[in-house]
């Protein structure tokens, strides 16, 4: 990443959040960006989305989504009004396992092709049930953070997944609705390639992955790797191996008594301090610090 990016790029120390925000302005004043995927969902007309391209102001019960990587910021306008709005913010890793060829839950984060944020504003009916499935996703999210049985807690992420992966279908058809069916066209046939070498990083997590080897494996070249996986989820490859690579040594860290070192092996680090490293970039934490934080955290 280049120092310019480096100054607007923000990390999270976990691989899905949802949060309902109420509050007199917006955190964020100024540009950002993050490797996780967003969406927003306003339930007061007094926000507005900054991109790259402009200021485009948001309607209450619209969706806006908001790709990896993408610079952006969500304010308020100058009103006395409060800012109520769902933020979810979920990494590819997180939802890789509901993603086919046939049907690419993350395609519709592609950029609007009048390069206007994706937004969709939805009728009171509508609103209703996607509210219901938020409000859902926060209940097993709450209950996950708060269970320490690790199979309770696996099965409370599971619901949260499929809640999610529920609310993406609506968001695919929404997509489709409004821009029609380039998605299909876009991104199917190359889809079921792409899946399979997430799928061969994820089982090979422990090795000495690197794109030469993947691009061999795969009888294609370095390049073509590189926008065969920006086209179907949005990052390069070394992006989903790094962010595979930090979502298992989260789970060793939550799950386990295993030290550091061990976990650092496990999932696929050569030395301890590339580990520390390369988990504090991405989370904001060190491993000690995040196995702590979530302990102390499930004992309250």
């Amino acid at each position: 990443m280049s120092n310019y990016y480096k100054n607007y790029f923000e990390s999270f120390s976990t691989d899905f959040s949802v949060s309902h925000k109420i509050s007199s302005e917006t955190e964020k004043r100024k540009f950002h960006m993050h490797k996780q995927y967003e969406i927003l969902y306003t339930m007061s007309d007094n926000l507005n989305c900054r991109t790259q391209y402009g200021t485009f102001s948001i309607p209450s019960k619209t969706f806006v989504l908001i790709n990896t990587m993408e610079l952006h910021y969500i304010f308020s306008n100058d009103t006395q009004e409060v800012c109520n709005r769902y933020v979810l913010f979920f990494s590819s890793s997180f939802v890789s396992s509901m993603i086919t060829p046939e049907l690419n839950l993350l395609a519709c984060f592609q950029p609007a092709p009048d390069y206007r944020p994706v937004m969709f504003t939805v009728d009171e009916i509508s609103h209703v049930n996607y509210q219901n499935i938020i409000n859902k996703m926060i209940e097993y999210q709450d209950l996950a953070n708060r269970d320490s049985n690790a199979e309770k807690r696996f099965y409370h992420i599971m619901h949260v997944r499929f809640l999610l992966g529920e609310l993406l279908l609506h968001m695919h058809q929404l997509y489709g609705q409004k821009y029609g069916n380039s998605i299909s066209g876009i991104h199917q046939s190359h889809s079921e390639q792409v899946m399979d070498i997430c799928n061969y990083i994820q089982s090979h997590i422990q090795d000495d992955l690197t794109t030469d080897l993947l691009a061999k494996e795969f009888h294609i070249s370095k390049t073509q790797l590189y926008y065969l996986f920006k086209e179907a989820i949005g990052m390069t490859a070394i992006d989903f191996l790094n962010e595979s690579r930090i979502s298992c040594a989260k789970n060793y860290l939550l799950n386990s008594d295993y030290s550091i070192e061990m976990i650092s092996e496990l999932a696929g680090y050569h030395t301890l301090s590339v580990f520390s490293r390369g988990f504090k970039l991405a989370t904001g934490l060190s491993p000690q610090q995040y196995r702590k934080e979530k302990t102390d955290r499930k004992k309250k």
